[in-house]
């Protein structure tokens, strides 16, 4: 028996983020305007891909809308979470605007694949590696998001001294918490 071909599609999408809560005045309207744009971009998405896969005998297996950032302030998740209303990432209310955000991806309806949350890679963000340089999170802050928003750990500045217990306990850390919340966590 042969595997199914399929094709799935993964995203770039922290700008629909940002667009999101650049225009909205509330709580509420940024929720609306989130959930808005996934399900626009995914119908887009899908509208191109679901023929083209079928025409090539290939299953359309979905869409991972994880809010991936680009390395620039217009693509960056965490200049979207400022613009939701949190003084500067990692400030208080940063572990309230992780939650919110995967709410809303959690809303949003289109076929999904992947894991379709929020993802906080710390070198691949401009506002990100920013507020690190800044000393306004840590690992264990990190680590904090994680457990209400998607995809644990990716891309994270350690000191050049950070010894193998050290690094060991971070991982456990993380396993720790994808174990008590059931949920896949990933570090990279």
């Amino acid at each position: 028996m042969t595997a199914a071909r399929a094709v799935a599609i993964a995203t770039e999408s922290a700008d629909v983020a940002v667009a999101a809560f650049s225009q909205a005045g509330s709580l509420d309207e940024a929720r609306d305007r989130l959930v808005g744009a996934v399900e626009a971009a995914a119908t887009q998405i899908g509208s191109l891909i679901g023929p083209l896969a079928e025409r090539h005998g290939f299953r359309f297996a979905g869409i991972d809308l994880t809010l991936a950032p680009f390395p620039e302030q217009a693509r960056s998740i965490g200049h979207a979470i400022e613009r939701l209303g949190v003084d500067r990432f990692g400030a208080a209310g940063t572990l309230f605007a992780a939650s919110f955000i995967t709410d809303c991806l959690r809303r949003s309806a289109y076929p999904r694949c992947g894991f379709n949350g929020l993802m906080l890679p710390v070198l691949e963000d401009a506002t990100l590696a920013e507020r690190s340089r800044d000393g306004l999170f840590t690992v264990n802050d990190l680590l904090l998001y994680s457990a209400v928003c998607g995809t644990g750990l990716d891309t994270v500045p350690l000191p050049g001294e950070v010894t193998e217990d050290e690094l060991a306990g971070i991982l456990l850390d993380m396993a720790a918490l994808a174990l008590r919340l059931d949920k896949p966590l990933t570090a990279g």
